[in-house]
């Protein structure tokens, strides 16, 4: 339990290794556990929603002012998403900043 505790994402880390570990824990904790149950879904949520870092804080208040429950399956999910579109968002953010440089470069050269 200590491990599925101390698993932590940083900033820059990957989503699905964080997660796999996470899962990869938690499966380890419900083979030893007397009853084969292990971590109850809601206290699995709440351990996922601590190891995150705070850049993912509002993603988390909105799914937690659902009405429905999260489960700990539709919250990786999610995580997964936004993961994703955080991804997708560096890449284009870097891909505008080489355009950028490539263009001021292309003029700069053109006035000489």
């Amino acid at each position: 339990m200590q491990w599925l505790w101390s698993v932590k994402l940083s900033e820059k880390g990957n989503m699905t290794t964080h997660l796999n570990t996470f899962w990869e824990l938690a499966n380890q904790v419900r083979a030893l556990s007397s009853d084969g149950k292990g971590v109850p879904d809601s206290d699995l949520v709440s351990i996922i929603c601590l190891s995150l870092p705070p850049s993912y804080q509002p993603l988390i208040m909105a799914l937690q002012s659902r009405s429905e429950v999260s489960t700990s399956d539709f919250l990786s999910g999610r995580l997964l998403q936004e993961s994703s579109r955080r991804q997708a968002a560096g890449e284009m953010s870097k891909s505008k900043d080489t355009n950028t440089t490539e263009s001021a470069f292309t003029v700069g050269t053109g006035t000489f």
